[in-house]
């Protein structure tokens, strides 16, 4: 319950800050610890509920960073324009 608690305040905290022109156009990107892999359904679901569009990228490395990288894309909801 904590290592939930401790991702979604570093997720908030990070989408909190200033938006640049870019991430309001592509998004913001968070790449979650492997630690955090066990928690990417709940993150996705907790913020698709909230009104966010996220897209998630996977990368898989094989060199010296050798690994299964988790990226979220977070497109804030107000930003999108109305048509």
């Amino acid at each position: 319950m904590l290592l939930r608690q401790f991702v979604f305040k570093i997720i908030n905290e990070f989408l909190e800050t200033t938006w640049t022109d870019y991430q309001v156009k592509y998004g913001k990107e968070i790449v979650l610890e492997q630690d955090w892999n066990s928690q990417i359904d709940d993150i996705k679901q907790k913020y698709i509920e909230a009104g966010w569009i996220i897209k998630h990228k996977i990368e898989i490395i094989s060199n010296k960073k050798q690994g299964i990288y988790h990226t979220l894309i977070f497109f804030n909801p107000a930003f999108i324009k109305k048509t």
